[in-house]
């Protein structure tokens, strides 16, 4: 259920400190559970960072920042990562403890609306365009990453105009961006232009 913002501020009202509690089992505070259940997400943001602009800073049990479970989780609107790069811009360059970014992290976002997944990924692009070049642990580029988890095709060409050569880049089991959308029998429609683009190169 959703927390009414009224809910909230009156709690942080009484203690202001709250903002800062993590629970003892995924130490996350409540703007972590805020970011990844996306709840009042936007009022609650606005809320936390007011009280504690650092929080941008703040790292999950996997190292993950507000940032990242943002990008990761659900529905981000487009205002709260641009709210979280506004405040820490390197945030967009991080690696959790399995080296994803955040672009990464959109990436792998299946519950995201196409449109809303695609402006948070040009907004990432905006601020550091070399993120589309970034390996997380396992070799896979964002494309790679986008490719495997069905990502809209309009993330992929966004990718591809910031790297092209992305398309002939190896994971480190040896395999290419279009290899992992075979495996996951993605659609022709987006196999076909990451093909044709392969061989232009």
């Amino acid at each position: 259920n959703e927390a009414p913002l009224e809910i909230v501020a009156a709690l942080l009202k009484i203690w202001l400190e709250a903002v800062e509690e993590k629970d003892r089992i995924s130490i996350r505070t409540p703007r972590n559970i805020a970011c990844e259940y996306n709840e009042a997400l936007l009022e609650v943001m606005a809320a936390s960072l007011q009280v504690c602009p650092d929080a941008v800073k703040e790292k999950s049990i996997t190292d993950a920042t507000p940032l990242h479970i943002a990008c990761r989780y659900g529905d981000a609107p487009l205002e709260v990562v641009a709210a979280l790069l506004e405040i820490w811009p390197d945030a967009a360059k991080e690696k959790d403890g399995y080296g994803i970014i955040p672009i990464h992290a959109a990436c792998l976002n299946r519950a995201c609306c196409r449109e809303a997944l695609l402006e948070v990924v040009a907004a990432l692009l905006k601020i550091l365009p070399d993120a589309a070049k970034e390996k997380n642990e396992d070799g896979n580029t964002p494309l790679h990453l986008a490719c495997q988890f069905g990502a809209p095709l309009e993330v992929m060409f966004s990718l591809l105009q910031v790297w092209p050569d992305a398309t002939k880049e190896k994971d480190l089991h040896g395999r290419t961006p279009l290899q992992k959308s075979c495996c996951r029998r993605v659609p022709w429609e987006v196999v076909a232009p990451l093909e044709d683009h392969h061989w232009k190169l």
